[in-house]
């Protein structure tokens, strides 16, 4: 295989996702697979972990690609509509929309 197939598969590999223990995998791969994620561990430049925290809250970290690392306490999920809802917004935070200049007429 050489080094040009190996760069564009992982580039077009989903992100990996660490679920909170107890967690069933099979519920969260449609969901996930709509943001661009799937479940798996910690590879690579890019990851996405889910961790409960001491309180129940979870936690939703993620590393970007530039190595820079954003967490955010999200709500525990209890439907498919709230894995759409925390895959979305992981994806959103693996790929942070950049400034736009507004531009006033005069």
């Amino acid at each position: 295989m050489s080094l040009w197939t190996l760069a564009v598969a992982g580039a077009l590999a989903a992100t990996p996702v660490t679920l909170p223990r107890g967690q069933d995998a099979d519920a969260w791969a449609e969901s996930l697979a709509l943001a661009d994620l799937e479940v798996g561990v910690p590879r690579g430049t890019a990851w996405v972990i889910l961790a409960e925290t001491t309180d129940g809250t979870w936690w939703l970290v993620v590393r970007r690609v530039d190595g820079s690392v954003e967490r955010v306490g999200v709500e525990p999920v209890r439907t498919a509509s709230d894995r759409e809802a925390v895959a979305f917004l992981a994806a959103s935070l693996l790929e942070p929309v950049a400034p736009v200049a507004v531009v006033t007429p005069v």
